[in-house]
């Protein structure tokens, strides 16, 4: 009796933990990996189905799913009112609109990495549904690429949008101010397709946003545009709708703020100032005001620094100031110094370019100069000391060896040098610590020591090469790994770069259309396109006292 009773507990507890098993969901162990992608069984609607009137999409596999970013991954062309919430059932997909969708119209969902595998997270391609609220399917297709023009490289995540043209509102709906009608996102590639759409006229532009801060809409400086010069009837599909997108200066230009910030008085504006005059109102000449009030642009700053730092000041000026694009803005300021109780912590600082030990190029003469983070109101010239390595003894420099900037926030170094391709007779400069003094009455905490040498030839690499095709005005360029612009060579069909530093290299060559002598970026608000950007279809890993020879550019007929 009791092995019965002790069989009949036993057998519970097995028929228990069966079924806890069985009703947890969880990854297999052991066995080979799932590679295999979820297939798509069916949707409702069906794919092409027209008349619908529903406020639910369901997506059917063939296995558990489910879903990974499903708001940033779905494309839905055009875009919907309203939001839906998904769900998921082990193999099923539910969406659900808040909004009824738009009459008459046809809608392509794009689920592009939005659904996967539930165990290995693999990615069916390419899913894709299409309906349509009215009697029939929108069936018209453009596909292309986009790409850097700048880069030469396409672009993944990039976005192509069309916006229903009327020439009564030609200038009310676009891409400054909504989102388009029909859209679609380059794949990794950089390749797109718009599906469905609809016969009529369009304006269509390309934009690439950051990923995180995306909002369909170009409003930022830093964002990459491309466009169509007219906009596009579309009767029919086309193919190699492609697009080069570049950045653009489209933000408007305005002072945001004039005040004094501890011991400066800062005039701020929304963006970079290009260039800036400052003409102080004063009867008395005999008061400089550029060494009282010393202006120093710093990106989309103007501080000025007090020379008197514990005075109180003030003094009105008639000031004009530019961005990139040439828009001004005119206005008189009183640039005014009050009491300081607490100044700001701004250790001084030199920076010298070239950096101590480059090489300086073969027949080049060494253009040395110093960046101050403030003006320098004092120097001493003798300070320094000029030489060459291995001589008992060097020269001390004076005021005609330097020139200073405006605003004395650089130096020059203009004294003729021979330098030397032996680096155990390079040119030396001994700066001791207390040779400048700022216009906060700091000085440098250490000495610096500076050394330059001039290269050798077979130190660097050569490219030579033709330029092919129809236009004469070009500016030919060689870039490094960084995208920095090494050299430059303009308009000749014959072309040698000498003394390139060892790497990868790429080329792209620069049409001057218009033949003014530089390279134009056109003009996004009057939609007037760039000048064409062409790139060398291949990258040249130099090495040094080495030649590229017939590296030939065409540019077309």
């Amino acid at each position: 009796m009791k092995l019965n009773h002790f069989l009949y507990l036993l057998s519970s507890v097995l028929f228990v933990f069966f079924l806890g098993a069985c009703a947890s969901q969880s990854m297999p162990t052991g066995g080979l990996k799932d590679i295999t992608p979820p297939k798509l069984l069916s949707t409702y609607p069906n794919d092409q189905t027209t008349n619908f009137n529903g406020n639910i999409i369901i997506l059917e596999f063939d296995e558990d799913i489910t879903t990974q970013k499903l708001q940033e991954e779905l494309q839905i062309s055009p875009f919907i009112d309203g939001t839906y919430k998904s769900t998921v059932k082990r193999n099923i997909l539910t969406l659900k609109f808040d909004k009824p969708f738009a009459e008459n119209t046809t809608y392509t969902f794009s689920f592009g990495k939005g659904v996967v595998d539930f165990n290995e997270k693999n990615v069916p391609k390419n899913i894709k549904l299409a309906f349509s609220t009215g009697d029939k399917i929108d069936s018209l297709l453009i596909t292309g690429t986009i790409s850097s023009l700048m880069q030469g490289k396409n672009l993944e995540n990039a976005m192509v949008g069309l916006y229903a043209y009327n020439d009564v509102e030609a200038d009310s709906f676009d891409i400054t101010n909504r989102r388009p009608l029909y859209f679609s996102m380059t794949d990794s590639v950089g390749r797109y397709a718009i599906e469905n759409i609809k016969s009529g006229k369009y304006k269509v532009y390309a934009l690439a946003e950051p990923k995180d801060k995306r909002d369909y809409v170009y409003n930022q400086n830093t964002e990459l545009i491309g466009f169509y010069e007219e906009p596009l009837q579309i009767g029919t599909s086309y193919s190699g709708v492609d697009f080069k997108v570049i950045r653009y200066d489209i933000l408007p230009f305005r002072l945001s703020g004039a005040r004094q910030r501890g011991q400066y008085f800062e005039i701020k504006f929304n963006k970079n100032i290009a260039d800036y005059t400052i003409k102080y109102q004063d009867d008395d000449k005999e008061v400089d005001y550029d060494t009282l009030f010393y202006p120093v642009l710093q990106g989309e700053y103007i501080n000025f620094y007090n020379r008197n730092m514990n005075t109180e000041d003030s003094i009105s000026a008639i000031m004009s100031f530019s961005d990139s694009i040439g828009n001004t803005i005119d206005t008189t300021l009183t640039v005014q110094f009050g009491e300081v109780r607490k100044p700001r912590e701004s250790p001084f600082t030199i920076k010298e370019e070239p950096t101590s030990g480059t090489p300086i190029l073969p027949n080049k003469e060494l253009e040395l100069k110093f960046t101050f983070n403030k003006p320098v109101v004092s120097m001493q010239y003798d300070s320094i000391v000029v030489g060459f390595k291995g001589d008992s003894i060097g020269s001390l420099s004076t005021e005609k060896d330097w020139k200073f900037n405006e605003n004395r926030t650089e130096i020059s170094f203009i004294k003729k040098i021979e330098l030397s391709t032996d680096k155990e007779k390079a040119f030396q400069l001994q700066i001791r610590k207390n040779t400048f003094v700022s216009v906060e009455n700091d000085t440098l905490k250490d000495a610096k020591n500076l050394e330059y040498s001039q290269g050798e030839e077979s130190s660097y690499a050569v490219i030579t090469g033709q330029v092919l095709g129809k236009y004469d005005n070009f500016i030919i360029e060689v870039i490094d790994d960084k995208g920095k612009v090494e050299q430059t060579i303009q308009n000749q069909r014959k072309y040698r770069f000498e003394n390139l530093s060892t790497g990868k290299k790429t080329m792209r060559v620069l049409i001057d259309k218009n033949g003014n002598g530089k390279w134009d970026n056109g003009d996004f608000e009057k939609r007037i396109l760039p000048e064409p950007v062409l790139y060398l279809n291949k990258e040249l890993e130099l090495k040094a006292n080495w030649e590229f020879e017939d590296v030939n550019i065409d540019l077309g007929n």
